[in-house]
């Protein structure tokens, strides 16, 4: 039997031998043999964690790596559930997803999950699941790569949290305004109130108004603390319409009156799978995009509907929520459209932008698998496009 130090000749094939139950047909015993023990050899040293799982979601065999993320020995995987060590709100998406995965055209599928270490503590893992199939095509098992991305989904959440900070900052100078508006009516009413002591009508006239607009002042207060609430992503349904309609009363309350804001939003209510404080930080990055795309003023105007089609994935067709965000300023050119969502690039000028606010806001409607689209020319405005897949 030959040697097996070097490369085989076919070690970037490995299907000649995962694909025919590791069985030596077309080519010979010897080069066979180096295959296998040099892809084992991959698998082994691999600095991610690899396993072998049964269509039952049991483990078959695990490398070293894996034993590191999740806490556990090789032997102590074997025959480990993967729904036991799986965060429980994962494990509904898991059945629906393998049950697709495992009766559709798709060989293999990516997803972000939580798992649970063996001390306890919660693990992001990025899962990439192969399904093999035997000779007569029938499914057999899965190969799944787990890749520890617990520090990146951090760092992530540092991001977003930040980014939601400079949006509170750009808003400041509105919500001051506002507040000092709120404020004037309400000493004024104060001082009415004190001149109209023996008027009962007119007391209860003022008090009125001094209530509505105190209360107008805490919503916009509760709103602007929800936005800078820094919480763990919570995925559940949630009414696109009263998500875009909530984002849409701080733009309207905070934006300077040169810019009128106008919305086109259906009665019916839309269900999609959401994080409530992370959506809303994306409609409204783009909202305030929009402000300073016009400086003297214009109109921002937002339109929500629920259309079936391939929006999302060219390969599927489902019901969709579409966002669309029009403003009617300067425009992006071409060069910087193929550009805008990439992190830290900025057309802002220094000190007025990060540039993550909208790489951020591809990330979030990605984890929320949704899509994000431009469209726009100088001089004619731009169109943000946002997809989410409804609930059924």
């Amino acid at each position: 039997m030959q040697h097996c130090d070097e490369i085989p000749p076919k070690i970037n094939q490995p299907s000649d031998f995962l694909e025919k139950d590791f069985l030596p047909k077309e080519i010979g015993l010897d080069e066979w043999f180096c295959q296998a023990a040099q892809f084992k050899n991959i698998l082994y040293h691999s600095p991610n964690g690899f396993a072998i799982v049964s269509l039952d979601g049991k483990f078959i065999s695990s490398n070293p790596a894996l034993s590191q993320i999740l806490g556990y020995s090789e032997n102590e995987l074997i025959g480990i559930s993967l729904d036991s060590i799986t965060h429980a709100d994962e494990t509904e998406e898991d059945i629906s997803s393998i049950d697709q995965f495992s009766n559709g055209p798709t060989p293999s599928f990516k997803r972000k999950k939580r798992y649970i270490h063996k001390d306890g503590h919660l693990l992001w893992v990025q899962i990439d699941v192969t399904l093999i199939r035997n000779q007569t095509g029938n499914p057999n098992y899965f190969a799944i790569q787990f890749q520890d991305i617990t520090k990146h989904h951090e760092l992530e959440k540092q991001l977003i949290h930040s980014q939601r900070m400079e949006s509170i900052g750009s808003l400041a100078g509105g919500v001051a305004h506002d507040f000092n508006n709120i404020l004037t009516v309400v000493l004024g009413y104060t001082t009415l109130l004190e001149k109209n002591s023996e008027h009962p009508e007119k007391i209860l006239q003022y008090s009125e108004i001094i209530k509505k607009t105190a209360e107008r002042g805490s919503s916009l207060i509760k709103q602007l603390l929800t936005l800078a609430r820094k919480v763990e992503s919570d995925l559940k349904p949630s009414i696109a319409n009263d998500l875009l309609l909530e984002a849409i009363h701080i733009a309207s309350s905070t934006f300077p009156k040169s810019i009128r804001v106008i919305s086109d939003l259906p009665q019916d209510p839309i269900l999609v799978q959401a994080d409530h404080n992370q959506i809303h930080q994306v409609f409204l990055n783009l909202f305030l995009n929009a402000k300073d795309a016009m400086p003297n003023g214009g109109l921002l105007s937002i339109r929500l509907r629920m259309e079936e089609g391939k929006f999302i994935s060219p390969e599927k067709t489902q019901k969709t929520a579409v966002i669309e965000i029009l403003d009617s300023g300067t425009g992006i050119d071409r060069k910087t459209i193929r550009k805008i969502f990439d992190p830290f690039f900025t057309t802002k000028e220094p000190g007025k932008g990060t540039g993550l606010g909208l790489s951020i806001a591809y990330g979030i409607l990605e984890n929320h698998k949704g899509k994000i689209k431009v469209e726009s020319e100088l001089g004619s405005g731009t169109k943000f496009s946002v997809f989410l897949p409804v609930l059924e």
